[in-house]
């Protein structure tokens, strides 16, 4: 590990004995939901979790906390946030950035996508929903059978249809027939296309 700390994310056997912690009622005002303190489930490591308003599990000592984002992160933050909430347009949808997540305590409903590079990606915001949703069809197509690009609307902050955003299917495994080591071999070896 070069040296450094390596850090367990295993759900513990116990409940840790000084577990990182955060603003319970910041996280609660962003719709989160605080799991119970004595049941080792409800840890990573050393890191207390809670739900947050989409039902996914997060670290609690990251929301609001500064220092836990990276420093491109910090300079994002003062131009796309709002008192350290996702701005809102005027149907309540929330819109931003993911790489701010785990500081706001939740995904946006619009996911902002910067344009890259700009003929084929243009700027705008994606709904994780979409995209879950057509990368989900893919999976199981075999090479010849896929596809391999496909779009999903791509909003301004408003939520209305600006166009269209390209995306990539994450690639192919051929494992069929090889044994448990040959399939991990050609599963490290990367995707085919």
């Amino acid at each position: 590990n070069g040296g450094g700390d390596v850090i367990d994310l295993r759900t513990p056997a116990t409940v840790p004995e000084n577990p990182r912690r955060g603003d319970v009622d910041l996280i609660k005002s962003q719709g989160g939901t605080i799991l119970p303190d004595d049941d080792p489930a409800s840890y990573s490591g050393n890191d207390k979790l809670f739900k947050d308003k989409n039902g996914e599990l997060r670290a609690e000592w990251t929301v609001g906390n500064k220092d836990a984002l990276q420093e491109s992160d910090k300079k994002a933050m003062g131009k796309s946030l709002v008192d350290g909430d996702y701005p809102k347009n005027s149907k309540g949808e929330s819109y931003g950035s993911l790489l701010l997540a785990d500081y706001v305590g939740y995904m946006p409903d619009l996911q902002y996508i910067a344009a890259y590079p700009p003929e084929d990606r243009p700027e705008g915001y994606i709904r994780e929903a979409e995209l879950h949703k057509a990368g989900t069809a893919l999976r199981g197509l075999s090479k010849e059978e896929c596809p391999h690009w496909y779009s999903i609307p791509l909003y301004n902050s408003e939520g209305n249809v600006i166009g269209e955003y390209k995306v990539g299917c994450e690639g192919h495994y051929d494992t069929e027939g090889l044994t448990p080591e040959e399939a991990r071999e050609v599963i490290m070896r990367g995707p085919t296309w």
